[in-house]
């Protein structure tokens, strides 16, 4: 049998509609059991909440740039360019607020899933004191979502091991990689499709 690891990435890119390939994987994942359990650190769908904030800030940011871009190139006096920008930035914040409520509506949906069928990893004391002590990746957060993985591949006795994450900056370096395969996570996946590609050469 096997465990597939997931991480933050695959429900931000599942929100954001990045690639068709995170959404035909969790529908193919419903209808398989090849895999003996799907796991993901708690803590993963809490960071996938912040996108959200993260696309509001940058729309806003979006907005006030257009804006701004628009008073230099208009023509104070013509009352027709004020009327043509201001249908511009009009039509900029439906678009900004189509793409949020998109982004919420798949990012819950995702989660949903993952409630129903994903073993999501606790956050426990002992794991949280081994990421202060041990700084395999810079970034904090990222740091203890390893650990939660490592804690959990090591009492998982299933044949095989996966990681499935885009974030190849720090999951997919040779370091990171020899340290995941010292608990049995011999197999590291950046995209859903090399995923489906793995499946098939199996």
């Amino acid at each position: 049998m096997t465990t597939v690891y997931i991480e933050t990435n695959f429900f931000t890119n599942f929100a954001k509609d990045k690639e068709q390939e995170p959404q035909k994987l969790v529908k193919y994942l419903n209808k398989v059991t090849l895999f003996n359990q799907i796991v993901s650190p708690a803590i993963c769908l809490m960071k996938s909440l912040s996108i959200l904030e993260d696309e509001r800030n940058y729309n806003t940011f979006k907005l006030r740039l257009a804006e701004e871009i628009s008073e230099v190139k208009v023509d104070i006096n013509s009352n027709y360019s004020k009327q043509v920008i201001k249908s511009y930035l009009e039509q900029l914040t439906i678009q900004n607020n189509t793409r949020i409520n998109d982004i919420s509506i798949r990012l819950f949906e995702v989660i949903k899933w993952a409630a129903i069928n994903v073993e999501l990893i606790n956050l426990k004391p002992s794991i949280l004191i081994s990421s202060v002590n041990q700084e395999f990746i810079p970034e904090p957060t990222d740091n203890l979502i390893l650990h939660c993985i490592l804690d959990h591949a090591k009492t998982c006795s299933d044949d095989q091991k996966i990681l499935l994450t885009g974030n190849y900056q720090d999951f997919g370096t040779k370091e990171i990689r020899q340290i995941l395969g010292a608990v049995g996570i011999k197999k590291y996946v950046s995209t859903s499709k090399d995923f489906f590609g793995w499946l098939e050469s199996m």
